[in-house]
């Protein structure tokens, strides 16, 4: 796995405000939509250059959970593997949040299609605190797995509902990532990145262990 932290400054593109500005006053219609198509393209190459070292490095990481992991996946229960691949994409692209929330997606789906398949219909609705809390889940799969997901669910959680600097208490909440800056002596992009990759490889590792049946 290629590790992105090189303490040195990457070159990246310029983002949307970089886009090619509207076409002239005047122009016909076709030729003004094949050379805003040109600039278009023009601009795709230059950032698809810019961030291919970043995203071969994602993309290495992606195909090590593969191997990794992806000859014990047991099979998806309705959209789960879909989520699985939007997670995936996500990371590749450098969405670290948007993968981290359908990492947490993939499994809550996954997690209830196995319910239904119980036919423990009382937690299939339920908030996913309490799925995970429940004496039935907690028998069918492996305590250190349940952690993780617990980890994953919380971490999701901080992203969509961003904490405060301070808890109720009055003290530092650790969970806010300024904090976490300090703390972890990091960027926020490098938390980002670090938090989708444990979500990937939770999620990962979560699709290759069936449940004990008959909870």
């Amino acid at each position: 796995m290629g590790d992105e932290r090189t303490g040195k400054t990457r070159a990246r593109g310029k983002g949307l405000s970089d886009l090619p500005a509207v076409a002239p006053v005047g122009a016909s219609i076709e030729a003004s939509i094949e050379e805003r198509d040109d600039e278009l393209l023009e601009w795709l190459g230059r950032n698809d250059a810019l961030t291919l070292g970043e995203r071969v490095e994602r993309l290495r990481f992606l195909t090590s959970l593969n191997e990794k992991y992806g000859a014990a996946w047991v099979g998806f229960y309705n959209q789960a593997h879909e989520y699985l691949e939007h997670a995936a994409r996500c990371y590749l692209e450098g969405l670290y949040v948007p993968c981290i929330v359908m990492c947490q997606t993939a499994v809550e789906e996954q997690l209830r299609g196995f319910l239904r398949s119980w036919m423990i219909d009382d937690l299939v609705a339920a908030p996913m605190s309490e799925v995970l809390q429940d004496k039935r889940v907690r028998k069918a799969y492996p305590r250190a797995l349940l952690r993780r997901l617990e980890a994953l669910r919380g971490r999701r959680n901080i992203y969509i509902h961003p904490p405060g600097p301070l808890t109720p208490d009055g003290l530092l909440d650790s969970r806010w990532l300024p904090n976490r800056m300090v703390n972890q002596k990091k960027e926020a992009e490098e938390i980002y990145h670090d938090d989708a990759r444990a979500a990937l490889d939770t999620v990962a590792v979560f699709f290759g262990i069936a449940p004990a049946i008959g909870v």
